[in-house]
């Protein structure tokens, strides 16, 4: 899947918990960006709203025109826009659950940056690695 997975190098204890001790199984899907949740990128989830990836992508235009910063992101806005996706891998990771007590059925697990140069870039859809959480409904 990804190296990531293995968390050797990333000290996230919910990513690890999402990627090995919760998800019951990975599926390999393709979905529109106005289907998938963007994580909190650096904020504190309970002020964070988890837009929609193209919500996000839009609102990250809007800031960087105006050359304002997006509350509790601290990534500046106009770099994340200027991310070039045929450098990254072409898949992000997905969880279906829940995150500081909110549910979503697709949230970016891992590869935000990817996700968000994507969209910018006009893709339709993303090929993402999708995991189901153990107990979450499947259809």
């Amino acid at each position: 899947m990804s190296r990531v997975l293995l968390c050797d190098l990333r000290k996230h204890s919910w990513l690890y918990d999402q990627f090995w001790a919760r998800v019951g199984r990975w599926s390999l899907v393709k979905l529109r960006p106005d289907e998938i949740d963007v994580m909190p990128i650096g904020g504190p989830a309970d002020k964070w709203h988890y837009p929609k990836l193209d919500a996000f992508v839009r609102d990250l235009q809007a800031a960087a025109n105006a050359g304002v910063p997006i509350p509790n992101l601290p990534d500046d806005p106009a770099y994340l826009l200027q991310l070039r996706p045929e450098l990254a891998l072409k898949r992000i990771i997905l969880i279906k659950g829940d995150y500081a007590g909110r549910m979503f059925e697709y949230a970016i697990g891992d590869g935000a940056h990817r996700a968000v140069a994507l969209a910018v870039n006009g893709v339709a859809e993303l090929d993402a690695y999708w995991g189901i959480q153990y107990g979450s409904e499947s259809h």
